[in-house]
């Protein structure tokens, strides 16, 4: 049998020494954040940098859907017009809201340079069984005013 150490073999000035890495490494891990965040809100391009146009582009092929408002949704309300198409489902907590209003801000810079076209930017549901045309008609107008569904 061995007999039980009741001594205490921690140095004194471990616990300390721990301690002020500890916080040194928390300070410089909070400084190197900030500057990183700051660097990429500098580096937010002012203008549109490329885009590629393809004539003549291929047709859209029938099809027939239900918008928030009850209504249907089909080809002929496509005509006439450029259109974003985005696919997602009112439970997305984090993508579909972000990609939401980078679309928005796209419609709005486009607005703002004098592009002259009509533009439009559709949210078709993944998520039928949840995304009711009641729950969109709440969702669509919240998330982003000017979207269609």
């Amino acid at each position: 049998m061995l007999p039980m150490n009741t001594t205490n073999t921690t140095p004194k000035y471990l616990i300390p020494l721990l301690l002020a890495v500890a916080l040194a490494a928390l300070l410089v891990g909070v400084w190197a954040a900030s500057g990183f965040l700051d660097a990429s809100r500098d580096s937010k391009p002012d203008d549109l940098v490329s885009a590629t146009y393809l004539a003549g582009g291929k047709p859209v092929v029938e099809f027939a859907l239900i918008d928030h408002h009850g209504e249907r949704f089909d080809n002929a309300r496509l005509q006439g017009q450029w259109t974003f198409l985005f696919f997602g489902f009112t439970y997305c907590p984090d993508i579909c809201p972000m990609t939401l209003a980078v679309l928005d801000e796209v419609e709005e810079e486009l607005r703002q340079n004098g592009t002259d076209i009509n533009l439009k930017t559709v949210f078709v549901s993944v998520d039928p069984a949840r995304d009711t045309p009641e729950r969109l008609a709440d969702y669509v107008p919240f998330s982003i005013p000017t979207f269609s569904a």
